[in-house]
């Protein structure tokens, strides 16, 4: 994004000021002026024109904040936007017919910056510079953050080398800690050898303690039992005593209940209702008493009532009348006052009049005497417009000859210029050789550029090692896909995971192997257990020698002895087996389980040799298909790197190659443009000096500028003259029109003063004073007649009409009033009328109590008979007739309710006290069951239960110490679980013992490719910066490095000598320009990934010499050839350089 153009409409010291910013070559534009000339203001109105002004302005001294207001012309790629920027609280972007834009217009030209990104990363001033340097020398800027980051691609592995010797010392160190994993593994070890030597077993001991165990189980087997008859007894018991209470209850309400057989059954609130009706209806006979008598007493005073109908039907008239009499009555003083008033002003007129010099006394007269309005109007305009004639007749003569004048001097500046026009065929070939821009810069970086394609090509052929050869064979080889390579290396990880998984697999069999015969000859060393096939065995050695003796009875005496131990230990090991039956099935299990795992084993073991051997067949076929593609004896594990080496390499020729003839296009150019320039000027005749073609371009520029000065003068001059003769016409015929109003004025003002009576020899300020006086004469008359007519003359007829209305009205209504004044027979009228309206009023009020005394009476009269109504379904149903009566069967009917709600009430207190039991049950149990006995018995059973509960906790605590005796003695478990332990924590310590070793390994040659990669890369940050200081320094520095060892890094400079000079070794000019190399660096990083924005630079040369700045100004343009770059400063003394550096590219602003 660019600007085109910047809009100060209202802003700051501005109004109405715009900066054109056009495209050139080298996009570069230098606004120059002097302190306070407002070149800070210019790069805040930036600012605000692109992100919105701020809420509180430094720039609002001249313009208020509201009216502040910016406008622009921004440029992307082909789309142009020009807008305005206000202060407003919404919709702050406006185009300049005033239509609203939204939030989002801009965002296609600011891309995803922000105000603070864009101050940042874009705008740079002195004081930035010299905080920069200060910030570089403590490395603790954002820029010098990122330095770090960037430098050498590489800065990330130093975390990882630092965190593999940080994994190294939590594994091993000559140090014993117990943060460590070797020695926390030993400690293991130790504890489950001591623990492996300390489990033994004695089998008496064993045998002892399962035999004690199983006694004190039967003892406590018989104590739950009898603990558990006497608590169902004791159940029994309680529920007899709970239940018989109610079961004697249930019997005496059965006995009432019967005798109110014959009681009707009533609705439960009849007593409530009976009450309530009784109450209700004495209470409506009352108020049918009193509305009763309220309603006679309101009758009578109806008739002792007379009301006037005739008064109250000429209300309106008689009120009116009234308030005539109110209105009018200070009319009569009124009228003597404005008689007064209009007598006085009278004697102010005929005055006037006198001072005009008329005789005239009588009113008529002189109002025939005074000018009319329009003749005096036309007066006035007339004088107002002479003095406006007059000076403009003045001015037009002066102005005709100044322009004149003006006119004779511009001729004369004409015939003093030479004439001639620029020549085209040099003009042509200085534009070809300028569009080449900073063509000795772009040759110097394309050289650049080769040498470095050429290290990139030599160091990625390095890379390669170990395939060497010619880059024809490197480019011809056809390797593998990278999907055959990624199938092999999967097949590879996951076939040795599936060994790993295997190797585990066989560990664990192992170790269970052991664990197993380790049991079995524990088991068999302490349970001696006999086993079926034992039995068996002696019982067939048994039969065959009693089948031999059957068969040879001789042998029989010599025999016998052997044939009876034979018996005996058969029948031993017969009564061995029954004994220990369940050590024999859990020998036979564990021995079943030891041929199931030594199976699981053996299958394992041929799974780990198949793996192995596929292994090796992939490996062995991948060597063949590597050396017939021509590869290199590399693992196909390896090869997907080798391969991306050989991409990089491919891609470095190439790059070698464009570049190559990128250098020799730009030589080309360079020597074609000095040919075309050198024979321009020899055809003009000028002396083309041999050399450089910077030094032809310079010799072309001032040559055509001072011909395209004299011609801009020459034209200039030109424009000057024609546009001073058309306004020397212009001027002269606005002279002789004004010439031409002047004397129509006087004609009209001639005819003027005639008509109004004045003489033609009056003055306009005569007249002027005359027209004043004559409209005061003229106001006064007026102001008479006014007073006369508005105000004298209809009071008069206000009061002869009221006098009119009372007579009527008396002679109407009052003939008794007919001879009284009008004033007289209002008031009496208006009295009788409220007599007559307060009677009315009595009548109304008598009338509406007589019919609401009415209306209660009847209301009271129903209210009786509803109270009665409401209790006659109760008569009824009570089968009597008087209300004692009534209230005596309610009183039944409510007693025989209460027990029924008691019998049901203790029928269900039985169902959930009996636990179950049917009722018939219950009584029974409760007959056969005394209550004095059941008391003293359960008495007995709590007895009996303590001593129970006793004896269960004794018997508990000897169960549980004689168990957890024999937990202790389980030998065998503990043993194997001891030897597994230790097992475990010997494999922990050589796991612990290898990965230390392949960590500190790697740390270490980890730690010596970063130095040897330090040494010959750096990262392209990096790089540009230590171009870009070797450039601003003059050559003083060949580049920069970064000392990575120091904590924090830090920043060195190193100079043609092999000297590195740190930051705080650098003077304060060279610290500046250290910064501006790394903020241009970085801010070229940024523009080659991310959106163009101009970048501003204020003053950013003060401590600078002239060969620096010139170095600066360089810097800057080569920026400006990839963004726009505005300078502002206030050192017009570099404008030479600027333009010596940019030629005609350079936009130069001047404030």
């Amino acid at each position: 994004m660019r600007i085109q153009r910047i809009d100060l409409i209202r802003y700051g010291k501005f109004t109405g000021h715009s900066i054109e910013l056009p495209r050139r070559g080298h996009d570069i534009h230098v606004i120059v002026g002097p302190n306070e000339a407002g070149k800070s203001t210019v790069r805040s109105a930036i600012v605000d024109m692109l992100y919105g002004l701020p809420m509180r302005s430094a720039h609002a001294f001249l313009h208020p904040l509201p009216e502040l207001r910016l406008g622009g012309l921004l440029e992307q790629d082909n789309n142009i936007l020009e807008f305005h920027r206000v202060k407003a609280n919404k919709q702050t972007l406006r185009t300049p017919q005033e239509a609203p834009l939204t939030d989002g217009a801009l965002g296609g030209y600011l891309g995803n910056t922000d105000r603070e990104f864009f101050l940042q990363m874009f705008s740079l001033d002195h004081e930035r510079l010299v905080k920069g340097g200060a910030a570089i020398l403590s490395a603790s800027s954002d820029l010098g953050q990122i330095l770090f980051q960037s430098a050498a691609g590489i800065a990330s592995l130093g975390d990882i080398r630092e965190a593999l010797e940080t994994e190294a010392d939590k594994l091993w160190g000559p140090r014993k800690s117990a943060d460590r994993a070797y020695y926390q593994a030993l400690e293991a070890f130790e504890a489950a050898t001591k623990t492996l030597k300390d489990v033994t077993v004695r089998a008496k001991d064993w045998s002892d303690a399962q035999s004690k165990l199983a006694e004190l189980d039967s003892a406590l087997l018989d104590g739950r039992q009898r603990h558990a008859a006497l608590k169902q007894r004791r159940g029994q018991l309680n529920r007899v005593r709970a239940v018989k209470p109610f079961l004697l209850e249930l019997d005496q309400l059965r006995l009432r209940l019967d005798a109110h057989a014959q009681t009707p059954s009533l609705p439960e609130n009849s007593a409530t209702t009976l009450a309530d009706a009784e109450q209700k209806a004495a209470v409506a006979a009352s108020e049918v008493k009193h509305h009763a008598e309220a309603e006679e007493a309101a009758q009578t005073a109806l008739g002792a009532l007379h009301v006037e109908r005739n008064l109250l039907e000429h209300a309106p008239e008689i009120v009116e009348l009234n308030n005539q009499r109110l209105q009018y009555r200070a009319h009569p003083n009124d009228i003597a006052r404005r008689q007064a008033e209009v007598d006085a002003q009278w004697q102010v007129v005929a005055s006037l009049a006198r001072q005009m010099g008329w005789a005239e006394t009588d009113e008529q007269a002189l109002r025939a005497r005074v000018p009319t309005a329009m003749t005096r109007s036309s007066l006035a305009h007339l004088i107002g417009r002479h003095a406006v004639l007059h000076e403009k007749r003045q001015a037009s003569q002066k102005a005709c000859k100044a322009k004149a004048g003006e006119l004779e001097r511009a001729q004369a500046e004409l015939d003093r210029l030479p004439a001639g026009q620029p020549p085209v065929r040099l003009v042509a070939a200085l534009t070809a050789a300028q569009s080449l821009g900073d063509f000795e810069g772009v040759l110097r970086e394309r050289e650049a550029l080769v040498a470095q394609r050429k290290s990139e090509a030599e160091a990625a052929q390095l890379a390669l090692h170990p395939w060497q050869g010619p880059p024809e064979t490197l480019r011809s080889m056809a390797p593998p896909s990278r999907e055959t390579i990624q199938a092999l290396v999967l097949a590879q990880n996951q076939d040795e995971a599936e060994a790993r998984a295997a190797a585990k697999r066989i560990a664990e069999l192992e170790a269970e192997t052991g664990t197993l015969e380790l049991d079995i000859k524990q088991l068999r060393d302490t349970r001696h257990p006999v086993t079926r096939d034992e039995v068996l065995h002696a019982r067939q050695t048994r039969d065959s020698t009693w089948a031999s003796l059957k068969l040879q009875p001789g042998r029989l005496v010599d025999d016998a002895p052997q044939f009876e131990r034979e018996i005996a230990e058969a029948d031993a090991l017969a009564d061995s087996r029954h004994d220990t039956i369940q050590d024999a099935s859990t020998l036979q299990a564990k021995q079943a389980q030891l041929e199931r795992t030594a199976l699981a084993m053996r299958s394992a073991q041929s799974a780990l040799k198949a793996l192995h051997d596929g292994v090796q067949e992939r490996q062995t076929q991948w060597g063949v298909q590597a050396q017939r593609c021509g590869l290199p004896a590399l693992p196909f594990q390896s090869m997907g790197s080798w391969l991306d080496a050989r991409s990089r390499a491919l891609e470095s020729m190439d790059a070698l190659t464009a570049a190559t003839q990128s250098h020799g296009a730009q030589q080309q150019a360079i020597e074609h443009a000095r040919a075309e320039l050198s024979q321009a000027m020899q055809s003009l005749g000028m002396a083309a000096q041999e050399g450089s073609l910077h030094a032809l371009m310079v010799q072309s520029e001032s040559h055509l500028r001072a011909v395209t000065q004299a011609l801009g003068q020459r034209q200039t001059v030109m424009r000057q003259i024609g546009d001073a003769t058309r306004d020397l016409e212009s001027l002269r015929l606005e002279q002789d029109s004004d010439q031409v109003a002047l004397d129509a004025w006087t004609s009209q003002w001639t005819a003027a003063l005639a008509q109004a009576g004045f003489a033609p020899s009056d003055t306009t300020g005569a007249v002027e004073g005359a027209l004043e006086v004559l409209q005061k004469i003229d106001d006064g008359l007026d102001l008479m007649r006014k007073t006369r007519v508005e105000r004298i003359e209809t009071m008069r007829a206000d009061l002869a009409a009221f006098e009119g209305a009372a007579k009527t009205l008396a002679a109407r209504m009052a003939t008794d009033l007919a001879d009284r004044s009008p004033e007289e027979i209002a008031q009496e009228l208006e009295r009788r009328l409220r007599r007559a309206q307060d009677a009315e009023k009595e009548h109304r009020r008598l009338h509406a109590a007589l019919e609401d005394a009415k209306v209660r009476k009847a209301d009271a009269q129903a209210r009786v008979e509803q109270a009665n109504a409401a209790i006659q379904p109760i008569f009824e149903r009570a089968g009597v007739a008087t209300h004692e009566e009534l209230r005596a069967v309610i009183a039944a009917s409510d007693e025989c309710r209460q027990l029924t709600m008691r019998y049901a009430a203790a029928e269900e207190s039985i169902r959930n006290l009996g636990e179950g039991m049917r009722l018939e049950a219950l009584r029974a149990e409760s007959d056969s069951i005394d209550g004095t006995a059941a008391s003293a018995e359960l008495d007995d059973l709590d007895r009996q239960e303590e001593e129970l509960l006793s004896q269960e906790r004794e018997l508990s605590g000897a169960r549980q110490d004689a168990r957890t005796r024999l937990s202790a003695m389980a030998g065998s478990a503990g043993g194997a679980k001891a030897e597994a332990q230790r097992q475990e924590a010997l494999a922990g310590m050589v796991e612990a013992v290898e990965q230390y070793v392949r960590l500190h390994t790697a740390t270490r040659l980890l730690r010596w490719a970063i130095e040897q990669y330090r040494e010959l890369k750096q990262g392209p940050m990096l790089a540009t910066a230590s171009r870009l200081f070797a450039q601003l320094t003059l050559g003083s520095f060949e580049r920069l490095s970064v000392d990575f060892e120091s904590e924090p890094p830090k920043l060195l400079g190193r100079r043609q000598s092999g000297e590195s000079v740190g930051v705080d070794g650098l003077s304060d000019g060279t610290r500046d320009q250290l910064y501006l190399a790394l903020r241009l660096a970085a801010l070229d990083m940024h523009l080659a990934q991310s959106h163009a924005m101009p970048f501003i630079a204020d003053d950013l040369f003060i401590n600078y010499d002239d060969a620096r700045s010139k170095a600066g100004l360089e810097a800057l343009g080569e920026l400006s050839t990839k963004t726009q770059v505005i300078v502002l400063t206030h050192h017009d003394h570099l404008l030479p350089a600027f333009r010596q550096a940019f030629g005609l590219d350079v936009n130069v602003v001047e404030l």
